[in-house]
Formats: structure tokens, sequence, C-alpha cells
């Protein structure tokens, strides 16, 4: 690599009234690329921690400039001593102060060793500072009581309890009491348990995760062999929900050093750290400035345009997982599956044909379907050869009764009834309307499993309720036809044969294993599926861009209307038995409050439905966008979990005072299932905040 000259200066700079000390590394000619380097807690420049000054000088003879700084309290800056999570303010005087002593510098990488790398982690969660667009994070803190035990009994006291030496020691009465009451002590710490451990919200972890999950842009983690604090900081990304699959992003690049300490205090060490430090600083040089140069590109921590690497794909619906088993305090909320009459199908549209079925409505009897919709509620209806009219809806997503004239009320042997985006709303008007006209009501559960429909539980208002169990459960398929007013007539239903019944486990399994979900047996999983798929062209749940069948024919093919006769699987009906449905419940509506924190004051988008209390458990957050349009367009090119009901059974009317045209042009569902983490939701709403903020918006009529 070429050397180039560089000096060394003291530099002072303001935070928050105290004066801060740093030594700022300048190349000759430097680049467009500045490192902070973020220093753990109290120390001194000799020794393993003289590192910092040896780092900065091999960095800056690479080219680039480097400013490492005292905290507020520490060393030779003013103010009161704080911790690592205390030092927003002082890394962004640092950023501020090298970009204003070196101008060439238009990006900056933070560098942290242990507490350090947390801190950097920390301050991008906070700040969301688009300057920042690389980290350099060695053996990161994430110690709590637990973590620590754990590490310990995995890798202390399971290695002595191998060693001939001890046992030896343990008989001959030489093991102290003490040691032995300690290790005692750290299974006790371990049998918490993760459900206990992990309750809080906010934790500096789970920050930190947030933080790695939503930064855009280049990472280089690098792992001491031989140190605790690494093994710790493993063994909590592959055991914490809100850290699973994030060390195996592709914009990560990680390397482990076997033999080498915490601190790097060997000169071998030292220079494999500045090294590879950096290889990986050229490298992101290169990319940053490929980036800009795309036409249209945008520097931030939620770009993926330009060179930064893919982000990892977020799953579309219920993940199997080693949580997916964990039991979890939840409210008591009514489910479909508590109606006292039931039977298991293959989907929720196989639930609308069979209850229309059901009640041996005359041949092309007219059925009432919602403006707004999804073509799988109107396919069953012609499946089963009845006709098809159509109702408005209200502002608040039930049905606009005035917009169904009287003939077509009089013609209508039946209605269909959905719950929108998984809230329950009282069906007492529609139920009455219904009841006065002699009319079959077909309550929809299909965004709806869970909840309270006014003073009756969920699917108590129909004569029918249908649902989706692959909606809210893991399972390959699945759907429910339920009553809570009298027996169902026994339908006939085909068995599925050896092939499907494989291919079924299978699926959930492979899906799963893509998502990263297995921890323990995720590698061989990998290597099987790999092989499994190796002749495959195509990317495994790539998201299609067009916009879908629109002819009548075309939208019944996209229905897969083919399995309705078919018994669900035995795939479905095992794991519908044993996954507890707490985690399920609780998780939804953290997230659907997640999405509402985010888009509570945004110009140009708001939340089409207010969660009105603990009794439901969404299925998706409603976001109404102005600009919709563009925004969905990008959020597709993304393959962000959202969606959009946008493709309406051709033939659909307009009628006067229904919102069902305005909520499929302006309506995008966000996904707020149970494994879609807080980092994913977070990463889901800056994407979309970021798209509302990159250009003008459209106004439009709103509801």
């Amino acid at each position: 690599m070429t050397t180039v000259t560089y000096t060394e200066e003291t530099t002072l700079f303001p935070c928050e009234g105290e004066a801060v000390v740093g030594i700022l590394a300048k190349p000759a000619t430097p680049g467009e690329t500045g490192v902070v380097v973020v220093v753990g807690g109290p120390q001194t420049r000799a020794g393993s921690h003289r590192q910092f000054v040896l780092l900065s000088r091999a960095l800056a003879a690479g080219g680039y400039a480097v400013l490492r700084f005292d905290y507020r309290g520490m060393g030779d800056s003013s103010g009161a001593q704080r911790d690592f999570e205390g030092v927003d303010a002082d890394i962004a005087a640092a950023i501020d102060s090298i970009q204003a002593r070196v101008p060439e510098v238009k990006q900056v990488v933070l560098w942290g060793l242990c507490d350090g790398a947390s801190a950097a982690l920390l301050y991008c969660h906070a700040a969301q500072d688009l300057r920042v667009r690389g980290l350099c994070l060695l053996n990161p803190w994430v110690r709590s009581e637990a973590s620590l035990a754990k590490t310990q009994v995995k890798h202390y006291y399971t290695q002595r309890l191998r060693q001939k030496e001890f046992w030896i020691k343990l008989f001959s009465g030489k093991v102290a009491l003490s040691a032995l009451s300690g290790f005692a002590g750290k299974l006790r710490q371990l049998s918490v348990g993760p459900s206990q451990q992990t309750k809080e919200i906010g934790t500096f972890q789970q920050r930190m995760a947030v933080a790695w999950q939503g930064f855009g842009g280049r990472i280089l983690l690098v792992l001491s062999g031989d140190d605790y604090t690494a093994k710790e900081f493993l063994e909590h990304a592959q055991t914490d929900d809100r850290w699973k699959g994030l060390l195996d992003q592709t914009n990560v690049q990680r390397h482990d050093f076997a033999g080498v300490d915490h601190t790097f205090s060997t000169s071998s060490a030292r220079k494999l750290v500045a090294d590879t430090t950096l290889t990986w600083l050229h490298t992101f040089a290169e990319a940053e400035q490929t980036s800009r140069l795309q036409p249209g590109s945008i520097a931030s921590p939620i770009d993926h345009g330009g060179a930064t690497a893919p982000r990892r794909a977020l799953p579309r619906g219920p993940v199997l997982d080693w949580t997916s088993f964990k039991i979890v305090d939840a409210p008591g909320i009514s489910s479909v599956e508590d109606l006292p009459h039931s039977i298991h199908l293959t989907s929720g549209r196989s639930a609308i044909y069979q209850a229309l079925l059901q009640h041996q409505l005359p041949a092309s009897s007219t059925v009432l379907i919602p403006t707004y919709h999804c073509p799988t509620m109107v396919a069953p209806v012609l499946l089963a050869n009845l006709k098809v009219a159509y109702y408005g809806i209200r502002a608040d997503g039930l049905p606009k009764l005035d917009t169904i004239d009287e003939v077509t009320a009089g013609a209508s042997k039946a209605m269909v009834v959905p719950h929108y985006f998984g809230v329950a709303r009282s069906l007492q008007e529609v139920r009455q309307w219904c009841d006065d006209r002699g009319i079959v009501l077909i309550e929809d559960c299909a965004h709806c499993f869970f909840g309270q429909a006014g003073d009756r539980p969920i699917g108590a208002w129909g004569d029918y309720a249908t649902a989706s169990l692959s909606k809210f459960l893991p399972v390959p398929e699945g759907g429910l036809l339920a009553s809570a007013h009298s027996p169902l007539k026994a339908i006939q239903l085909g068995r599925q044969n050896i092939k499907a019944q494989v291919k079924g486990w299978v699926d959930v399994v492979e899906l799963a294993t893509r998502h990263k979900r297995l921890f323990g047996v995720q590698r061989i999983l990998a290597m099987l599926f790999s092989i499994k798929n190796w002749r495959s062209e195509s990317k495994p749940g790539l998201q299609t861009l067009s916009n879908g069948p629109t002819t009548a024919d075309q939208m019944m093919q996209s229905c897969d209307m083919g399995r309705i006769k078919q018994a669900p699987l035995n795939a479905t009906m095992v794991l519908k038995s044993v996954l507890p449905r707490g985690r399920v419940i609780t998780r939804r509506r953290d997230n659907f409050a997640r999405y509402a924190v985010h888009f509570g004051n945004v110009v140009g988008a708001r939340s089409a439905y207010e969660l009105p209390s603990n009794t439901v458990a969404p299925y998706v957050f409603p976001l109404w966008v102005d600009d919709a349009e563009r925004v969905y367009r990008e959020v597709r090119a993304q393959e962000l979990p959202v969606f959009r009901w946008d493709r309406i059974w051709p033939g659909t009317p307009l009628l006067d005072g229904d919102v069902g045209p305005q909520w499929s042009h302006h309506v995008l569902q966000l996904l707020c299932h149970q494994d879609l983490s807080e980092a994913d939701v977070d990463r889901t709403a800056n994407a979309i905040l970021q798209m509302l903020a990159a250009e003008p918006r459209s106004t439009s009529a709103t509801t």
C-alpha cells in the first residue's frame, strides 16, 4: 500500500458547554472518508491502549483523516464523567470537528472497540446521522448478568469440567466451596430464561440491534478468539430475538482472529487490526464514490442504491422459530378458534366457498361483496356458481348500507363482511340489516383471527365465520370455517397425498432456514436446502413487480382455488395444535404501536385506522399515503413487507360516498406479524419515511 505523509495536531472543540480535546491525524491529501475513533472507558495511551495512537497513524498514512478524542469528563476534556450510553453528543461534536478541520471529508466511519463499538451503534440509533456511512466494530460490549453467566458456563466452567485436574481437586477437597457456589449461581442466572431476561424494552443491547438492522452503510466486525467479551457478543447475537440474522447481513464483513486477546495487545495483533481496517476502508471509499456517481443515488443510513450491498429480505408472513414455542403472557382475547363449531380447511378462500355451500343457496343467487376487497373474496362466490354484487364501505371500514339499492338487497342471499386490517368492529348494524332481509351473514375474519368485536367475540356476529391460519401462524396453509350459532354440516374433504404432506413440512423448515431462524441446526439445514435447490434459477421469495392479472379469468387463476375441497396438511394441524398464541398477540400489538409512533406526525402519510383497545391482534398497520403510486413502487422494488389491495375485480362499480376506491389506491398495508422484529419494523418505516421526503408529494382527496 502507498504511504502518504501526515501531520498530527491537537484539536479543541465544544460539546454542550464543555471543552473536548482530541488529536487529529491529517494526511497531506485527505480523502473524502474520515475516521472518528470512539474509545471505551477510562484508559491510558500506553500499553495495550496505545492501539488507538498506532491505528490512527496507520490509517492517516493510508490517506484517511482520523480523529481520536476524550469524552467529556475523560482525560483532558472538561465536564462530568459519563459512560458509553451517554456520549451521543460527544460523538456528534467529534464528527462536526473533523469535517470543520478537514473540509474534504464527506462521510465518516466510526471505529470502536468494546463499549466504544457499542457507543457507535447507540449513536446511530439515536442520531440517524446521514454523515455516518461506515462502522468498524471490534468486540462489541453487550454484557448483562444473564449473558455473562451464559458465557462463563459455556466457555469457562464447561472446559473446567472436562479437565482431569479439576476432578482430582474436587475429590481431594481442594476445590473451594466459593468456586462451587459461584458455578451454582451462574446456573441459577441461566434458569431465569430468555422470556424474563428480555422483557424490558429499550435496553442498550436492543437499541444496538435496532441500529445495526437499520444501518444501510457497511459494517466491519472484528472478533478476538481469546476474549470473553467477543464470545459473549456472539452468544447474544445467536440467541436474542432482535439480533438473530444480523451478523449475516450482506453489508457486514466479519473477521475472527484466533488466539488474539480483547485489546489486540501484541504488536502482531495491532498490525493485523490496522491492516484489516485499512483494506476495508479502501473498499468502503471506492464503494461510496461509485454510489455518489450513480444518478439519483442518496447517501443515507437507509439507502439501498449504488454500491451498498443488498439487505436481507424481511419475512412476509410468520416464520417458524424456536421462539414460536415460547409461552408469553397475553391479555385474554377471543379467537375464531374458540367458536363452538368449526372445520379446518386449506385456506380462508376455501372457508368462504364452503360457507356458501353450507347454506345451499340457489344457483345464480346474489352475494354481496365490498368494493374494497382481495380477489380471493370474489373467486369463491363465482366458483360456487353464484353472482356478485358490490356494496361501498365507510371510513371506519364498515358497510355503507345505503349504497345497496332495494332491488339488489332483495335478490341477495348472502353478504361477506370483513374485519379490515385485523381490527375487529361491532357488526350489530349489519347483523340487524341482514336479519331484516333474510340474508346470510358471513363474517370474514381472514385479517382478524383474534379480537373482541364490540360486545361479541370475533366471529360471533355472522351466521358463519371464516379465517386464515397461515396469516397468523407459521403453517404452510390453513383456513377455518366456524359458527357460533349452529352445527356445521359435514364436509367431504380429500386427503392430500404423501408427497404434498412431506412438502408441507419441508416448506415450513426451508422458510425458517432462509430467514436464519433455527439456531443450532441452521448451518446444516442451509447446506441441505442449497443442495436441494441447486438447479433452481429463480430467487426464493422474490416479489414480482408486475401489477398482476387484470381480467376475470386471470384473477380466478391467480386465486389458486384448486385445493378448496381438500383437507389441510398434517404440518398445519400439528403446528396449530402445539404453538402457543400469546407471543402472536403481543408481538403484533407491539409492532402496530411501533408503526404508529413512526407515522404519528408525518407530512404526506397517516394511519388509516387506530388501534382501539387491547382486545385485538392486528394483521397489518394501514398507512394512508398521499403520493401512494410512487411510494408503493419503491416499496415493492425494495421488497419490504408491505402490500396494497389494488387488484380489484373487473366490473367493481364506483358508488357514491364509498371510500373503497380511495383505499385501493392510497392505503398501504404494512405487515406487523410476530416474526418481524422491532428492527425490521424500524427498517420498513424508515425506508418509507425517506420515500415520503424524497420529492414533493401530490395532494389527494382524503377520507
